[in-house]
C-alpha cells in the first residue's frame, strides 16, 4: 500500500512538472529559445576552448624540433650592431585556433599585433610571451571610406571628441594583460589628423607605450605627432604579403633587408597566416647570412637614436 501511494505520489509530481513545462512552453516562446540558445553557446565556447588548448599543444610539441634562438629580449635591451629589421604580425587573435598554432613557429624577434575584436587574448597573449614575443595592440582608426568601410565597433575617429576617442583606447587596452606597444588598423583619414592624433599621442606617452605607424595613408603624419609627443615611433615601410604568395613575400623580404643596410634599420607588415610564417622563419634563420639582425619592433624603436 506504502509503494502504491509513493508511485501514485510520484506520477502526480511527475505531471504537474509536465503541466508547467508545457504552460512556461506556450507561454514564453522566446524565453525558451533564448535559454537553448545560452547552452548551446556555452557549449560552443567550451568547445573551442578545448580545441585552441589543443592547437596550443600540438604547435608546442612542433616547436620542439625547431632551431632554438635567443628571445627578442626586453623592449630596453641594447641594440645589436649593424642593419636592423623589425616585423609585425597583425591580426593576431582573429582565427585563435590558427594563431596559436602559429605563434609557437614565428621567430621570437617578430613582434605580433593584436585585433582588438579577437577571441581568447589573454590565453593567445601568455603563448605569445612564453614565446619570446613583443605584443602590440591594433587600434581600430578611421578610414577615408568611413563609415562605408570601417575597423569594427571602437574606431577611433575624426569627428569626436578627444575624451570619445580616449576612451575607446582605455576599453581597447583593458582587453589585454600586458601591451609593449600599438599600431594602427586602418586609419587612412586619422591618421592625417593632427587635432586627433594630438591627444592619442598625449596618452600613448603616459603609457609609456611605443607607436608603430602602419601606414594606412602616404600622407600619414602619425609619426610625427608620436615623437613630438615623446612616444618611440616608427613607420612601417613593407607590407609583405600582399598578396599572400611564398615567392613574393621572399623578394619582400629581400627588398626590406635592402632598405635596412642603406638606411640602418626596415620594417615590414605581414598577416598571421601560414605562408608567411613558414617564409618568416627561413627567413630568421638565414638573416646572418644576409647581412641583418632581426630584432622586435619595440625594441628598435626604444632604441634608435632621435635623428635616425
Amino acid at each position: 500500500m506504502k509503494f502504491v501511494g509513493l508511485t501514485l505520489l510520484a506520477a502526480v509530481v511527475v505531471a504537474a512538472s509536465a503541466w508547467l513545462a508545457a504552460l512556461a512552453f506556450a507561454g514564453l516562446p522566446e524565453t525558451k529559445a533564448v535559454r537553448a540558445a545560452q547552452q548551446q553557446a556555452a557549449l560552443s565556447s567550451l568547445a573551442r576552448s578545448d580545441a585552441v588548448l589543443a592547437a596550443e599543444e600540438s604547435a608546442a610539441a612542433a616547436a620542439q624540433s625547431r632551431t632554438e634562438r635567443p628571445p627578442a629580449g626586453e623592449s630596453s635591451a641594447p641594440l645589436p650592431e649593424g642593419p636592423l629589421v623589425a616585423i609585425l604580425v597583425t591580426e593576431i587573435g582573429m582565427q585563435p585556433i590558427r594563431d596559436a598554432q602559429l605563434i609557437p613557429t614565428l621567430p621570437p624577434e617578430v613582434s605580433l599585433a593584436f585585433s582588438p575584436y579577437g577571441e581568447n587574448l589573454a590565453r593567445l597573449v601568455e603563448l605569445t610571451r612564453d614565446h619570446g614575443h613583443e605584443v602590440i595592440v591594433s587600434l581600430p582608426m578611421e578610414p577615408n571610406s568611413y563609415p562605408d568601410i570601417s575597423p569594427g565597433p571602437g574606431t577611433l575617429r575624426t569627428d569626436v571628441s578627444a575624451e570619445d576617442n580616449l576612451a575607446a583606447v582605455e576599453q581597447v587596452l583593458g582587453r589585454f594583460p600586458e601591451v609593449d606597444g600599438v599600431t594602427g588598423m586602418m586609419g587612412s583619414r586619422f591618421t592625417r589628423s593632427r587635432e586627433a592624433l594630438g591627444p592619442l599621442m598625449i596618452d600613448l606617452s603616459a603609457r609609456e607605450l611605443a607607436f608603430i605607424d602602419q601606414r594606412a595613408s602616404a600622407s600619414s603624419i602619425a609619426e610625427a605627432e608620436a615623437r613630438a609627443a615623446g612616444v618611440a615611433s616608427r613607420t612601417n615601410d613593407l607590407f609583405l604579403d600582399e598578396p599572400a604568395e611564398r615567392e613574393l613575400i621572399d623578394r619582400r623580404l629581400a627588398q626590406l633587408s635592402e632598405i635596412a643596410k642603406r638606411r640602418g634599420y626596415a620594417i615590414g607588415y605581414a598577416r598571421a597566416l601560414p605562408v608567411t610564417a613558414e617564409a618568416l622563419a627561413d627567413y630568421a634563420e638565414t638573416a646572418e647570412e644576409r647581412g641583418v639582425s632581426l630584432v622586435g619592433a619595440v625594441r628598435l624603436v626604444r632604441n634608435l637614436p632621435p635623428e635616425g
